[in-house]
């Protein structure tokens, strides 16, 4: 039984480590954030909005996105939002974000809700 209870701690506090965890929210913060993290929950504050533009889908049709600069004690990053996410939050808005993405281009990480991720505003 001890042996299980050490085994548990130990890869309980290996997972802890790496942001996946077994209990609770591990929220990331934007200076932890790489390239190609998946499952990324991080909070912070939405500090600047781009132009909405529309953009052609691969699968066809058309969509909203728009940039966003989303801000933590510890850095910013780029935050893509998409349709109706473009109306939920404004400048000042102070965001959760659960099940997110990360990726790069041209050296940038910028993050990412995706079909998975949520995206809650917080008063």
């Amino acid at each position: 039984m001890l042996l299980r209870v050490r085994r548990y701690f130990c890869i309980s506090y290996i997972l802890d480590s790496l942001h996946l965890g077994l209990r609770g929210q591990n929220y990331l913060k934007i200076s932890e954030l790489t390239d190609g993290i998946r499952k990324v929950d991080i909070e912070g504050e939405i500090t600047e909005i781009s132009e909405t533009r529309e953009v052609n889908l691969r699968a066809g049709g058309q969509a909203k996105v728009a940039d966003a600069i989303l801000n933590d004690e510890t850095g910013s990053t780029k935050l893509t939002l998409w349709n109706e996410q473009i109306e939920q939050v404004n400048v000042g808005s102070k965001i959760k974000i659960e099940s997110g993405y990360t990726n790069s281009f041209q050296g940038e990480v910028s993050l990412n809700i995706g079909r998975y991720g949520t995206l809650e505003v917080q008063e």
